[in-house]
């Protein structure tokens, strides 16, 4: 029932709203109104799917935050973010 199609974008909202990329936002939010309204209108969606993937997305990033902050996923986070890519092979010595 949840419309992952609308989820997406308010992902993507927030994380562009944390970088503070305030044209993005009011470009992007625009955009995002336009999709759901059309998706709703077109009868592709129902009000009620729109409503609980958007729900469903704040749902998945605070829970994904919370995992983040606590516990092994902190842990592997910050393996992941520490860990650095191989050179590749046959590049000019520096």
């Amino acid at each position: 029932m949840p419309s992952l199609h609308s989820a997406y974008p308010v992902i993507v909202l927030f994380y562009a709203t944390r970088h503070r990329a305030r044209l993005f936002n009011a470009v992007f939010v625009a955009i995002i109104s336009g999709f759901l309204f059309a998706a709703v209108y077109t009868s592709h969606q129902c009000v009620l799917d729109v409503l609980a993937g958007m729900t469903m997305a704040v749902v998945g990033i605070y829970t994904f935050q919370l995992l983040c902050r606590k516990g092994p996923l902190r842990r592997f986070m910050q393996f992941l973010i520490a860990a650095k890519a191989p050179k590749p092979t046959g590049s000019p010595a520096e």
